[in-house]
């Protein structure tokens, strides 16, 4: 016949210190364990990510911000007051012409935070470090967060350049797009 023993509390001998269990523990189960919400996750938690990819190809020529098209994305946050980090990979294709482009970040129409203070851009090119004389199909990085208090951002991107050129956001590799939801 298998024993019981019930207890309010264990302490070692003196009060001090930690009881270490040699053996599991049987009957434990999950349900042990309280769920969380993302409302009760800690500061640093990451409460979603959220991934999207396209191919679309669009040619750029003139000095003027372009809203880039299907860079468009929309994310339902899981808390308003959380941050949103973006990892974003893409293509940028110059055919005949050096420029010096950059790309701008917004989110609900307002700029996004990156490392970069110079015209509010999340990634930029010097056409000028390649061979003049030939294309260049480059693939680019870039990371910005954003803390919009919302309960949905929408992410749109707008490219400009220094000079007329022939500048492509290339749709013959993915573009690709991390947002990383954390709690504050």
């Amino acid at each position: 016949m298998a024993s019981k023993i019930k207890v309010d509390q264990i302490q070692t001998a003196d009060g001090t210190g930690t009881i270490a269990l040699q053996n599991q523990l049987s009957g434990m189960t999950t349900a042990s364990l309280p769920t969380l919400t993302s409302a009760e996750m800690p500061a640093g938690s990451v409460l979603q990510v959220v991934t999207f990819d396209h191919r679309t190809s669009q040619n750029i020529t003139g000095t003027s911000d372009t809203t880039l098209t299907d860079w468009d994305f929309t994310i339902t946050k899981k808390q308003n007051n959380s941050r949103i980090y973006c990892n974003m990979q893409f293509y940028m294709y110059y055919a005949n012409s050096p420029t010096y482009w950059w790309v701008k970040a917004y989110a609900n129409g307002s700029y996004v935070t990156s490392n970069s203070s110079w015209k509010n851009q999340v990634a930029t090119n010097n056409a000028e470090q390649y061979d003049l004389n030939t294309s260049a199909h480059q693939q680019y990085q870039a990371q910005f967060y954003d803390d919009t208090n919302a309960s949905s951002v929408q992410f749109t991107f707008k490219v400009a350049q220094n000079a007329s050129g022939a500048l492509t956001s290339w749709g013959s590799g993915t573009n690709t797009y991390f947002f990383t939801e954390v709690a504050v």
